[in-house]
């Protein structure tokens, strides 16, 4: 007890130091909401902004019969074509950059003259600024305001009172009623880095996957989480094959797609899953495929599990960025190689030395099995 005493005793003394700025900004979203009240009295801001012009108009939309929970996007209809048609316009939201936030005593602010009383106190160009834009009309009951900085984007918004003969546009702006919310992004970029923030995604990138078996299918699920397809990039799935019943136990589709295309199949499940997503389907034999029709292509994903594709590939592709992933043994070793250049070893040469037995995956293997 005493330990923990003086390590508090420490962190106190080296915050009035200003030794912990850094690390005290950095938790300024815990202050914003009042994420103490229950789920239902919260209010709620979801962020689906898709360009990255701040002079882009954003609206904020509710669900039907949800007044806690808003979403703000810049293109309708494509929050439409994701998120269903069970919203309505609700009003218009306002989105300004600025620095580093930090909160104040007393806080939170609860109505509009102790917001911008605090807004004032961080940046006070911002703060004449934003009262400038946030200035209700007399048919006006509520805004949106959103204030991104290097911390994350914060949400606030105002309640106007109606609009009374001798009230200024100022002293209802004023006298609004505050409501800090929790902010989450929802938008294409950000879900698909949420899992590797430290690494490129494949937003605006052209990916051909060719092979929509078991590897393919569940491969191009994930590409799609990843960002392919989205902003002007393209997945395009290339399969000549019907999906069989007896390919259902190991596949991303189900009894729906039995005896359909699997290139197009899987094209419409994962249209259905992420609908904004620039999805392709061809559903040819890669074995008649050119190195002309892959060429605008970033990366050519081989998942055919085939050979003879795979030698055709590397024999037509032996410059552009080709990845090769097959399993061996059943199942038991997954492996995968990128090629991008005819200097280096392609999946050709991989299967040459495996017949020789070397560069093995697994030892004993145990053989094809069949079943039926």
């Amino acid at each position: 007890t005493i330990a923990c005493l003086d390590k508090a005793k420490d962190v106190i003394e080296r915050i009035f130091n200003n030794e912990y700025l850094a690390d005290l900004y950095s938790e300024f979203g815990s202050y914003w909401h009042k994420n103490w009240l229950p789920e239902l009295a919260r209010f709620e801001a979801f962020v689906d902004i898709c360009h990255s012009d701040t002079s882009s108009k954003l609206q904020v939309l509710t669900p039907t019969n949800c007044l806690h929970k808003f979403y703000v996007t810049d293109d309708i209809k494509k929050f439409k074509e994701k998120m269903g048609s069970r919203f309505h316009l609700f009003c218009d939201a306002i989105l300004l950059e600025t620095n580093s936030l930090c909160p104040a005593d007393p806080w939170p602010p609860s109505q509009g003259h102790e917001f911008f009383k605090w807004l004032g106190k961080q940046n006070k160009k911002l703060r004449k600024k934003l009262i400038g834009k946030v200035l209700p009309n007399s048919n006006e009951s509520f805004k949106l305001v959103l204030l991104k900085s290097e911390q994350g984007i914060f949400a606030a918004g105002f309640a106007f009172d109606s609009k009374k003969s001798k009230t200024s546009r100022h002293e209802r702006l004023f006298n609004s009623t505050v409501y800090l919310m929790t902010t989450s992004r929802i938008d294409a970029d950000f879900v698909c880095s949420r899992n590797i923030p430290t690494h490129q995604n494949l937003h605006n990138k052209k990916i051909a996957l060719i092979g929509c078996g078991s590897i393919g299918g569940f491969l191009a699920n994930l590409l799609c989480k990843l960002g392919a397809g989205s902003g002007n990039g393209i997945l395009c799935l290339i399969d000549y094959e019907e999906l069989e019943a007896g390919n259902i136990g190991r596949h991303l589709l189900g009894y729906p797609s039995i005896n359909k295309p699997k290139a197009e199949a899987l094209s419409q499940e994962l249209n259905r899953l992420m609908p904004t997503l620039n999805i392709e389907h061809r559903n040819i034999d890669a074995k008649n495929l050119q190195a002309s029709d892959l060429r605008s292509y970033d990366l050519i994903i081989d998942a055919s599990g085939e050979e003879g594709i795979g030698n055709h590939l590397c024999s037509i592709l032996t410059d552009k960025n080709l990845l090769s992933v097959w399993i061996e043994g059943n199942g038991l070793a997954a492996r995968a190689l990128l090629h991008h250049s005819h200097k280096q070893a392609c999946y050709h040469c991989i299967r040459h030395y495996e017949q020789d037995g070397k560069l093995l995956a697994i030892k004993n293997n145990p053989g094809v099995i069949l079943n039926g």
